[in-house]
């Protein structure tokens, strides 16, 4: 037989053993209050006395219910209704005034951290030879890109228009003269 323990138990363990007394627990932890009741004599003590209220509260019938009972409760319940839809339309209007504000304060964050980025940042000095080298590395991109537009200027005089539009051209110009030449 193992030996039970005599610790006391957390909130969480006690509410964790009323569920598994009331049944409205899930499997896993079902098993952990399980484990919990098998290994603690004060976690046995308590479960097994919230078992024995929760058997009397599913015994008790609406039959037993006085109608004095009923209504009570009826009236509790539409009171406390009343007052949570009052509750979540207030809470409702916290959280619009707190998200609007969490904007508002991000914002203005944020423009004064760019604000100090920008005035606090060195602005960068370039030495007459780095401008030199910048330039002469320029000059030879716009060289490279010359030669290439030349390249090109000159395919499409000499290969795309001679050979692909004035050939075409001259024999169509042929054929219109030799059908439409008047013999003397």
């Amino acid at each position: 037989m193992t030996k039970l323990k005599f610790e006391s138990l957390t909130d969480e363990q006690k509410a964790l053993l009323l569920d598994y007394a009331y049944g409205t627990v899930n499997r896993i932890s079902a098993l952990k209050a399980r484990r919990l009741v098998s290994t603690n004599y004060v976690a046995r003590e308590f479960y097994l006395e919230n078992k024995k209220i929760a058997e009397a509260v599913r015994s008790i019938k609406e039959k037993q219910l006085s109608e004095k009972v009923e209504e009570r409760i009826l009236k509790n319940i539409s009171v406390l209704a009343e007052k949570e839809i009052d509750l979540k339309k207030e809470l409702k209007f916290r959280q619009l005034n707190v998200g609007f504000a969490g904007a508002v304060v991000t914002v203005v964050v944020a423009l004064i951290v760019a604000l100090l980025v920008n005035f606090n940042s060195p602005k960068r000095q370039y030495s007459y030879s780095e401008i030199r080298e910048a330039n002469k590395e320029v000059l030879e991109s716009l060289a490279i890109v010359a030669r290439t537009f030349k390249k090109t200027e000159i395919f499409v005089t000499n290969d795309v228009v001679a050979n692909r539009l004035l050939q075409p051209f001259k024999k169509s110009k042929s054929l219109v003269n030799n059908l439409f030449e008047v013999k003397k």
